[in-house]
């Protein structure tokens, strides 16, 4: 993998899920868990500032008007419920942890489900940009991060999920994840792991 060629894709840091009044961050058992996988995210970030990588956030806003509308009860929907996610509101933005990587981080918004590339331009940006190797981090593992490492597999991109940069409602569920699921189809990997295994001077 070289780093010229890489996108580390940032799901789901957003305040609902890394602010302590975040609308969802009840959903992990141990929130305490969510600000360590930002604060690996953010060394993570700091060890490739002066390289090549790319670094791509995907936000996910939900109308509930809308969503609600349609009757949706799937996970989406209930995310609609509690209002999360809305348009325009705090618990939309950027986690305050990644503001002060701003003018590295691309933003592709679009994104409405759990998906990064179903209503979103992150394929095209990641093709005009010839990034072929795509690294997930952020959350849920079995829901965002899944889904999104699944649609860049079947689309030909090789990907990596860095496993102490995911969090999910358990521990044991983020652990199944890691270790039986996500395999199938990524590498992963601790981000300590990659950055030995990227990070000589022939990779920047």
């Amino acid at each position: 993998m070289r780093l010229a060629n890489t996108a580390v894709v940032l799901v789901g840091f957003q305040n609902e899920y890394f602010a302590e009044d975040g609308k969802v961050r009840g959903l992990i058992d141990d929130p305490i868990r969510a600000d360590q996988i930002l604060a690996a995210t953010q060394h993570l970030i700091d060890a490739l500032m002066d390289t090549e990588t790319m670094f791509i956030t995907t936000p996910m806003t939900i109308d509930a008007t809308t969503l609600l509308a349609l009757d949706d009860h799937g996970v989406v929907g209930q995310l609609a419920s509690l209002q999360a996610f809305s348009p325009g509101t705090p618990g939309a933005e950027e986690a305050q942890g990644l503001h002060r990587f701003a003018n590295r981080i691309v933003t592709i918004p679009g994104k409405r489900g759990m998906n990064g590339f179903h209503h979103s331009a992150l394929e095209e940006v990641l093709r005009e940009n010839d990034r072929s190797e795509v690294v997930l981090a952020g959350a849920l593992t079995s829901l965002c991060i899944d889904s999104t490492a699944r649609a860049a597999y079947e689309k030909g991109f090789h990907v990596t999920i860095l496993s102490d940069c995911v969090v999910d409602r358990s521990a044991e569920i983020n652990a199944l994840y890691c270790s039986q699921i996500l395999p199938l189809y990524a590498d992963v990997c601790t981000s300590t792991e990659f950055l030995d295994q990227h990070m000589a001077g022939s990779t920047r």
